[in-house]
């Protein structure tokens, strides 16, 4: 009797703990609420996901191999530019897409030098791809967001926001470490 006395406890007290147990938030869906939130005009009062799941996932490598195809996409743009210009004779113009091609090009071979650096670690998870249906409400408005995607870091940072699937990954070059330097040092 005594052991049956034992279980029952044990087993009255376990169901009180389970009932007691708050819901264990996610931390990607706390890295993309905070975010959603500095779009938002007043603080939420609930947010509801009705749809949240891992789709993707992207390396360091994924992501400086998909940067570099947009920079050569742009350079032989530029490029075409150029020759357009030189058979017009507007030497003006043709210098001014000289410019750009060179910037293209040295912007390729800062990315590659970029992927050298990160050796044994270019395999490593850059972000992951999200899709998600969100129902946020404040206490004057609400947020609905369906079939949205979001790119989030491993460390929680949010690098990607939209609502067009072909869209996800426009953002994400600032999930890579020493990308943005890049761009900046080319946009000067």
């Amino acid at each position: 009797m005594k052991k049956f006395s034992v279980l029952v406890l044990v087993a009255v007290a376990a169901a009180l703990c389970a009932c007691k147990e708050e819901k264990v938030v996610d931390p990607f869906q706390e890295a993309l609420i905070a975010e959603l939130q500095k779009q938002f005009t007043e603080d939420f009062v609930s947010v509801e996901f009705q749809l949240f799941e891992k789709i993707d996932s992207s390396t360091y490598n994924d992501e400086l191999l998909r940067r570099k195809k947009v920079f050569e996409v742009k350079s032989e743009q530029d490029e075409i530019m150029y020759n357009k210009y030189v058979g017009e004779k507007k030497p003006k113009n043709a210098s001014i897409q000289h410019e750009k091609v060179l910037k293209d090009r040295a912007v390729l071979v800062k990315l590659d030098s970029l992927a050298e650096s990160f050796g044994s670690h270019a395999e490593d998870i850059a972000f992951y791809d999200f899709h998600f249906s969100v129902l946020a409400k404040g206490k004057s408005a609400v947020m609905k967001l369906d079939d949205a995607y979001a790119c989030i870091t491993p460390s929680y940072e949010v690098v990607g926001l939209t609502t067009k699937q072909r869209d996800i990954h426009k953002a994400t070059g600032k999930a890579v470490p020493g990308y943005v330097d890049i761009i900046k040092d080319d946009n000067e």
